[in-house]
């Protein structure tokens, strides 16, 4: 998630003496949400494409219709400011869906995914390639290729580098990736200290430090590092042994601007908010029933029908998903989530713009894209 502006809301001043520890239904959250219907854009319906929010427009690009292998090679900018539509330039990048995109400065990058054509070699379907998009100049300019593929990947922006970790992969380590889009290289990460069948979750950056959470059958840990790092310092998680049983996991991960890391964990009927130091501790924070709010990362679906979860400012920890969002205010102990039937039966993915507005675009359904003005 790119979102507009963070700010340090009163609800990060959290301590344990706010904690709710029981399964009653939290409280009820006055928000207020207008929802109203994007004009028709000049794109083919899709799934699994990437939506950015460059601090102006809604960029989409990619993605696929009715299966993997019928995908999009195309984009289309969206304007709040004049309600209008325009078609990106062509670039040079095979087809592909269930890659990554991410604000750098003023650019976007485009890396990764699945394509429709088998390479013949290891990498199979999957894209190691990418091109960076200059709003202004109206451009493409393709960047080196990465030292391995991935799909389904999750990604972060530091500074001017770009960091992946996760997804689907056909060969290679199960560390981090590392752009460098000043000098035009590649370097990783490695995760060592980890379950064999560790997955990743989330990951969020602090500083000039990236932080990512993740488990395996012996529980969760945190890795954390920087982008010159040659290997991630990993930390078993305690404080969170229920976590160990993954059967429904969800997860998520927000960073505050004050520095302070919040977990969140579905287990069960319910979710819980942890804050996690450098030591690995966490410690719990606020609990609430899992229907109020939606965590971002399933680990039955891995980054299907993953979403993206932060602080943002005025609408405290937020988190969307496909056909949804969802609210949680854990210093009043209060979650708000609005699904799709509240939508106008929107069902795709949505980013934070500015002011309170979310704007989404796509899915395979009735309603292709929406526009949610919330105040809270």
């Amino acid at each position: 998630m790119n979102p507009p502006s963070r700010a340090a809301v009163p609800l990060l001043a959290l301590s344990l003496s706010a904690v709710s520890c029981g399964l009653e239904e939290p409280a009820s959250w006055d928000v207020d949400v207008a929802v109203s219907e994007l004009p028709p854009g000049p794109l083919a319906p899709r799934q699994d494409h990437s939506l950015v929010w460059s601090g102006e427009e809604l960029l989409v690009w990619g993605g696929h219709g009715t299966t993997q292998h019928d995908s999009f090679a195309g984009g289309a900018a969206y304007s709040p400011d004049t309600g209008s539509w325009r078609r990106l330039p062509e670039v040079d990048l095979e087809s592909r869906t269930r890659h990554n995109a991410v604000m750098v400065k003023d650019r976007m990058l485009v890396w990764g995914g699945f394509t429709p054509t088998h390479s013949g070699g290891p990498e199979a379907h999957l894209a190691g390639d990418g091109a960076l998009y200059d709003i202004e100049a109206g451009s493409w300019e393709p960047i080196a290729p990465a030292p391995e593929a991935r799909s389904l990947a999750r990604a972060v922006t530091v500074g001017e580098h770009v960091v992946f970790g996760g997804g689907h992969r056909e060969q290679g380590g199960r560390g981090f990736l590392v752009c460098s889009l000043v000098e035009d290289t590649w370097d990783t990460v490695a995760l060592d200290g980890v379950d064999d069948d560790f997955a990743l979750y989330d990951m969020q950056v602090l500083g000039d430090e990236v932080v990512a959470v993740g488990g395996g059958v012996q529980g969760m840990s945190v890795a954390t590092f920087g982008v010159d790092d040659a290997d991630a310092s990993v930390r078993r998680l305690t404080g969170l042994e229920e976590a160990k049983e993954r059967t429904g996991l969800h997860a998520g991960l927000a960073a505050s601007p004050v520095g302070e890391t919040f977990l969140a964990v579905r287990v069960g009927e319910n979710a819980r908010l942890y804050e996690v130091d450098g030591r690995g501790q966490a410690d719990l924070v606020d609990e609430t029933r899992y229907t109020g709010f939606r965590l971002p990362f399933s680990l039955t679906t891995r980054g299907l029908d993953a979403g993206e979860m932060d602080y943002v400012d005025g609408l405290g920890l937020l988190a969307t998903g496909l056909g949804e969002f969802s609210m949680w205010d854990p210093g009043a102990g209060t979650t708000y989530r609005l699904q799709t039937e509240g939508l106008s039966d929107y069902c795709g993915p949505f980013v934070p713009a500015a002011d309170g507005v979310l704007l989404g675009w796509g899915g395979l359904c009735e309603t292709s894209g929406v526009r949610a003005d919330v105040t809270a």
